[in-house]
């Protein structure tokens, strides 16, 4: 008599009546014990029914389900969303951007049974009991038909149609792939890459991707937590894969990091809220240090990230940032001072070489929680102070750069256009080299990545026309120029191209005249310098603040220039300006003052470099001056 196959995995049956359980069988067929254990409680002979799953290896116990006459039926909610893909093909339905939205949608469902969205697509058995549950089957089906109809401009009625088709035809695929269980066996003992070999040499092309798909999903099944299930994947990433199969395990660890019971067992407990961002940010970037105690997977996946690019993996641990940034829950259990002081600790921990870590949406989240810890004790700040707050932390134009671009295309920038445009045009006037993007010392090679990265951002940012030709045209040039040996040879002017007209058409122009009334601040400490002024007449009185004191530096008059040192060197005000009676000013505009600097540069490098030195020796006697 043959002997009977080992399994991975048994389901013992179990059944209660008067509040004691016993097993009434035991199965090692996850659709035959889920059809049994339905049978048993149909029979109304037991009070409850449920499954043990029971993993050979390890003996890991894990219910996966349980019913009772007594039990509330209503079971786990779904949760609403805005939007969802349209599937175009039937292999669509397994993308990872579908499995997203599933993952959003059935969270409470995917948690209650520990599965991923992945799992269960790939599982008759749980496909059939969210079928059963008339609640969650009709209302997930109708969110998703009601987010498609608002992006197509379909009726809702006709997207379910289509999307109970397809869940019949899921159905169909999952026993198909089932029946195929030697996939699973040849991922576990030969790994992905010669699972991928012999599937695309026996599966037709277009239903490729699925047996992979299905052959990832059993492998996950057999690990009952998810530290087990990201043990699993991270088995097989650690191989040598080269980016088009990381991707598969890349998508795969996404799905679990998804879930927040998940990323809490991960991260373990946190302090505050901010505790909790910064480890996924730092995480993300392969530059968490994890702490010693820790025995789950999260040193091996901090290698991972570090190793290899993982974008879905990494696009959702951000995504969780932001979220939280862009709420109004308080990053501590403090205020005031510490609230700040851990905000600006975050946006550093999330800052790349060309702007925020996570794109637009967080860099809109940046800008909303800034409005509220940035202040001070007048409220919070307006959408410009929050823009010019976050520019100011961000210590070269590269990041500054890349930041507005991406705010250009969100809700944020609708909302707050000329204060977006407007800090855009006055930091693009002020590139003059691809040397003046990052900081000295930069490689080539840093460099022009990091202008293709702005270079990318741009086509996609909402600018108008005038603005993108020329920012366009200028980074191709300083791209060109990081190409070559003379990476710090200056470069034409942004906006050259421009005339006034269409200057007006991007910014409303401001008039070369300033009027302050008595007590007037003209500017402030560590704004960014955009405009210097020539007093015409009145008088300024130039302060710093210290501690809660202020400390004068200076008190100028008719012909004395103010504001200049900030467009000379690029960097945020180094004091404050306040008008002492009623004064009139002359602007100097940024594009003026670097069009006189460039040509002195040209014709006196040395006077030029004294310049420079002598403004960085100002400085420093205003910070001594405290």
């Amino acid at each position: 008599m043959a002997s009977r196959p080992k399994k991975s995995s048994s389901y013992e049956i179990m059944v209660q009546n008067n509040g004691s359980w016993t097993i009434d069988n035991v199965q090692y067929d996850e659709m035959e014990a889920l059809k049994l254990a339905e049978e048993l409680l149909g029979s109304k002979k037991f009070d409850a029914v449920k499954i043990n799953r029971v993993t050979t290896a390890t003996g890991y116990e894990q219910v996966i389900y349980e019913e009772n006459s007594a039990k509330d039926k209503s079971g786990p909610k779904i949760t609403p969303i805005d939007d969802a893909p349209v599937c175009k093909e039937f292999k669509d339905y397994y993308g990872f951007s579908s499995r997203k939205i599933i993952g959003r949608l059935l969270r409470q469902y995917l948690d209650e049974h520990f599965i991923t969205p992945l799992e269960l697509l790939f599982n008759t058995g749980y496909l059939n009991m969210l079928e059963r549950n008339d609640t969650l089957y009709s209302q997930g089906m109708q969110q998703v038909a009601g987010a498609q109809a608002r992006a197509t401009g379909e009726k809702p009625l006709d997207r379910v149609g289509e999307l109970y088709k397809a869940f019949a035809q899921v159905k169909d695929r999952a026993r198909e792939v089932n029946d195929a269980r030697e996939n699973v066996t040849t991922l576990k003992e030969k790994g992905l890459p010669v699972l991928i070999t012999e599937i695309s040499s026996t599966i037709s092309p277009e239903n490729r991707e699925t047996f992979i798909y299905g052959a990832l999903a059993g492998y996950l099944s057999e690990a009952g937590d998810w530290d087990t299930k990201l043990g699993l994947l991270l088995d097989l990433a650690e191989q040598d894969l080269g980016p088009n199969v990381i991707r598969y395990v890349d998508e795969a660890i996404a799905d679990i990091l998804t879930g927040p019971a998940a990323v809490n067992d991960l991260i373990g407990r946190q302090d505050h809220a901010a505790g909790a961002y910064t480890t996924l940010a730092r995480l993300s970037a392969g530059r968490y240090q994890v702490p010693k105690h820790f025995r789950n997977c999260l040193g091996r996946l901090n290698d991972l990230f570090k190793a290899k690019d993982m974008p879905c993996a990494k696009s959702v641990l951000l995504d969780r940032v932001s979220s939280g940034l862009s709420g109004i829950t308080p990053l501590t259990k403090q205020s005031g001072s510490d609230e700040n002081s851990v905000f600006i600790k975050l946006i550093r921990d999330i800052m790349g070489m060309a702007g925020l870590e996570g794109g637009p949406r967080m860099c809109e989240a940046a800008c909303l929680r800034a409005k509220m810890v940035l202040g001070k004790d007048e409220g919070d700040l307006t959408a410009g102070q929050s823009i010019e707050q976050l520019m100011f932390l961000m210590p070269n134009k590269a990041i500054q750069l890349g930041f507005l671009l991406d705010l250009s295309q969100t809700k944020f920038c609708d909302n707050n256009r000329p204060e977006v445009m407007g800090s855009l045009m006055r930091l693009v006037q002020s590139l003059t080299s691809v040397a003046s993007l990052a900081p000295q010392g930069s490689t080539q090679d840093v460099l022009v990545r990091t202008v293709e990265a702005l270079m990318e951002k741009l086509g996609m940012g909402d600018l108008p026309e005038e603005m993108r030709n020329a920012l366009n045209a200028s980074l191709e040039g300083l791209l060109k120029q990081g190409q070559t040996a003379g990476i710090d040879e200056p470069s034409r002017a942004v906006f050259t191209d421009i005339n006034e007209e269409q200057t007006r058409k991007i910014l409303s122009p401001k008039s070369n005249k300033r009027s302050a009334k008595t007590g007037d601040v003209i500017f402030n400490e560590g704004e960014e310098g955009t405009e210097a002024y020539i007093v015409s007449s009145g008088e300024v009185e130039i302060y710093r603040q210290s501690g809660n004191k202020e400390a004068i530096l200076a008190v100028l008059g008719q012909g004395s220039i103010i504001g200049e040192m900030s467009l000379i060197d690029n960097q945020p005000r180094m004091a404050s300006a306040r008008a002492l009676e009623n004064t009139e000013l002359l602007i100097i505009s940024q594009e003026n003052l670097s069009v006189r600097l460039n040509r002195l540069g040209q014709n006196d490098k040395v006077l030029r470099q004294v310049m420079d030195v002598l403004v960085e020796r100002a400085r420093g006697h205003a910070r001594s001056a405290e």
